[in-house]
C-alpha cells in the first residue's frame, strides 16, 4: 500500500509540474544542544519534545487537490525510526486526506502519530462540531485500527486498534524519542480528552490520555495529564510553562520554554525540564523556518 501510495504521488507531481506552478518548498529546521545530569551532552536535529527538522514540498493540482512530503534532515537515535518520510499524502483541504500524516488524536501533546492512514473530516453531522476520523494501517508491528476526535475547543479523541504510541514523536513530555517503545509495543486502546482557550495573550491548554489494553504483557495501562500556559506578550518572545504526569507509578514532570526572535526567520528556543523536583534535562535550539 505503500508503495502504492509513493507511486501515486509521483504520478500527481509529474502532473504538477505541468499544470500547477504553485510549487512551494519549505524549512523547518532545529539544532539542539542537550545537557542532563546522567547522560552525554548531544547536539542533534531534531529537540527533546520529538520534532524532527524538516524539509517540506506542497502544491496543488488544477482539480484543486494538495500534494505534501516532508523529508526528516536527521532521525531519533535508537534504530526505531527507519522512515526518512514524515508525510506524504494528497488531500482535498478539510474533507479528505490519504497517505502517510499524523493521525487526528487530541491536540498533539501527548500524542502525535505518523502513519500511512485514510482520513475523513467534516462538521455537517452536527453543526460547528469538527469530526475528525482516519483508519490507519501502519507497517507489520506498527500502528493499525480506527483513530478520530470530536470537537473543537473541548475535544474528545479515541483509537481502536494496535500498537498506539509506539514512535517517537509521542509521550515525548515524559520521555526521550529515542526511548520509545518502537514495533509490536503500544497499546491497543487510547482515549483522551482537550480543551484550549485563550485569556489576553495568554493560552491554556489541558490534555489528558489514558491507555489500555497494552501490546506486550510486560506493560501495563497508565494515565498522562498535561497542563500548559503559554504567554506572548509579542511577536518576538513567547514564554511557556507546563506540568504533566504519568501514573503507574505516579511521576510530575515540570517544563518551562521560551522562544526569541533572533533575527527574521531565525529563532533561540530554551527549555528546562525537572523531574520529580531534580532537574532532568537543558535544551537550547536554534531554530530557522524559510
Amino acid at each position: 500500500m505503500r508503495r502504492l501510495a509513493l507511486i501515486g504521488l509521483s504520478f500527481f507531481s509529474a502532473l504538477a509540474v505541468a499544470q500547477a506552478p504553485d510549487v512551494k518548498i519549505n524549512l523547518d529546521a532545529r539544532l539542539n544542544y542537550r545537557s542532563a545530569p546522567n547522560d552525554p551532552n548531544t547536539q542533534r536535529l531534531y529537540d527533546s519534545l520529538g520534532r524532527y527538522s524538516l524539509v517540506s514540498l506542497s502544491f496543488t493540482l488544477e482539480p484543486g487537490f494538495r500534494v505534501f512530503v516532508s523529508e526528516k534532515l536527521q532521525r531519533f537515535d535508537g534504530g526505531r525510526d527507519r522512515d526518512i518520510l514524515d508525510e506524504y499524502y494528497i488531500e482535498d483541504e478539510g474533507i479528505w486526506r490519504a497517505g502517510k500524516q499524523y493521525l487526528p488524536f487530541g491536540a498533539g501533546t501527548i500524542l502525535r502519530e505518523s502513519v500511512f492512514a485514510l482520513r475523513g473530516d467534516t462538521n455537517l453531522i452536527f453543526e460547528d462540531l469538527p469530526i475528525s476520523v482516519a483508519y490507519a494501517q501502519g507497517s507489520s508491528g506498527r500502528q493499525s485500527g480506527l483513530v478520530g476526535r470530536v470537537g473543537g475547543r473541548l475535544g474528545l479523541s479515541a483509537f481502536y486498534g494496535e500498537h498506539f504510541g509506539i514512535d517517537g514523536t509521542s509521550l515525548a513530555l515524559i520521555r526521550m524519542p529515542d526511548q520509545a517503545g518502537g514495533i509490536r509495543s503500544g497499546y491497543k486502546q487510547a482515549f483522551g480528552i482537550d480543551y484550549s482557550r485563550n485569556v489576553g495573550k495568554v493560552a491554556l491548554a489541558l490534555e489528558a490520555v489514558a491507555f489500555r489494553q497494552p501490546n506486550l504483557p510486560s506493560e501495563k495501562g497508565y494515565q498522562v495529564v498535561d497542563l500548559s500556559a503559554t504567554y506572548a506578550p509579542s511577536t518576538y518572545q513567547t514564554y511557556s510553562l507546563g506540568w504533566t504526569r504519568r501514573t503507574e507509578p505516579n511521576t510530575d514532570f515540570w517544563r518551562a520554554r521560551a522562544s526569541f526572535v533572533v533575527t527574521r526567520n531565525c529563532f533561540l528556543e530554551p527549555m528546562v525540564r525537572y523531574r520529580d523536583g531534580e532537574v532532568f534535562d537543558f535544551n537550547l535550539s536554534i531554530r530557522f523556518r524559510l
